[in-house]
């Protein structure tokens, strides 16, 4: 699975673009770019991945990896990491006793 700066880098290579040119787009500081492509920086707010999204053209989905360039689902980002381990099977669960209500009685005479 790649990060968040592999795949930033992969897209604004793709599309001709420098840093710099992102970082206008983006109006963010070219360092920021840099960091995040370096894997300095591995997370970023909200704001800023839209504003990467945009400056690049792309939907976020493929910035944050769950969509590859050309907008397919990667199968890899969908994977779900307990897949690995195969779910017990349902004879193994204990059958849960359910209690019956109980019924009150009202008072007579009162």
């Amino acid at each position: 699975m790649s990060t968040l700066g592999e795949r930033l880098s992969a897209v604004r290579e793709r599309q001709g673009l420098t840093q710099g040119q992102v970082a206008r787009r983006a109006r963010l500081p070219q360092q920021a770019i840099s960091r995040l492509e370096r894997g300095e920086r591995s997370h970023v707010r909200s704001d800023v991945l839209v504003r990467l999204a945009i400056a690049l053209d792309v939907s976020a989905d493929v910035l944050l990896g769950l969509l590859d360039m050309e907008g397919h689902a990667d199968s890899d980002a969908n994977a779900d990491p307990r897949a690995t381990t195969p779910p017990e099977p349902a004879t193994a669960l204990a059958p849960t006793a359910t209690p019956k209500p109980t019924r009150t009685r009202k008072a007579s005479g009162a």
